[in-house]
């Protein structure tokens, strides 16, 4: 349904990181409601990277969604950043699902009716993961030569057993890398075929 709108007009698929953009920047204000009016200078705004991808574990199934890397707060023009209580991810995907339907509907891709009849239904159609940036559990460090593997995974969720694929690296540039637990990960999955839907509250903080 809509993932046909995606998989014709590529374009489209920018959309899925401005919404989320737009769905965390309002939580992140109405956590710290002074962040919005500062007595002077710019407003506090979220720092936030986001890549769209269009498969999941099977490569052959289109499926559009979005990973995104949150700092957990807002930051200031100076570079400063205000920490915000962690977000519920329920309340960031009932924010989020409104947000590309309106554009999807302005872009006249879906009719009114069509956003009326997703809107009603009792599964949202869409979800939001907030968790650990990197599967600890495909991690491995040798700790004689300091080295840090963090292997792929099959079809089935499960580490790969095979060496194919698998990412060696030292342990400190593995840190130093932008997946760093001091940050939030969210995963925004478009699910309209899919109500059996899950929203895990783990923390990447510590």
């Amino acid at each position: 349904m809509l993932r046909l709108c995606f998989k014709y007009d590529r374009k489209l698929l920018g959309e899925l990181s401005r919404c989320f953009y737009d769905s965390i920047k309002e939580i992140f204000l109405l956590a710290a409601p002074q962040a919005a009016a500062p007595s002077e200078g710019s407003p506090l705004l979220p720092a936030m990277i986001s890549s769209v991808q269009t498969c999941g574990d099977d490569p052959t199934r289109f499926h559009p969604h979005a990973h995104c890397l949150a700092a957990d707060g807002l930051l200031a023009p100076e570079g400063s950043l205000l920490p915000i209580p962690e977000p519920d991810p329920v309340e960031i995907m009932l924010r989020f699902r409104r947000r590309p339907l309106q554009s999807l509907l302005e872009k006249e891709k879906i009719s009114r009716r069509l956003v009326e009849v997703l809107l009603s239904w009792r599964h949202p159609g869409f979800s939001v993961f907030q968790g650990h940036p990197v599967a600890l559990y495909r991690l491995h460090y040798d700790p004689q030569t300091r080295q840090v593997a963090y292997a792929p995974k099959n079809h089935q969720g499960r580490p790969c057993q095979s060496s194919s694929g698998t990412i060696t690296c030292a342990a400190l540039d593995f840190l130093a890398a932008p997946h760093t637990p001091s940050r939030s990960v969210w995963g925004i999955f478009p699910q309209p075929f899919r109500p059996n839907l899950s929203y895990p509250a783990t923390s990447s903080k510590k």
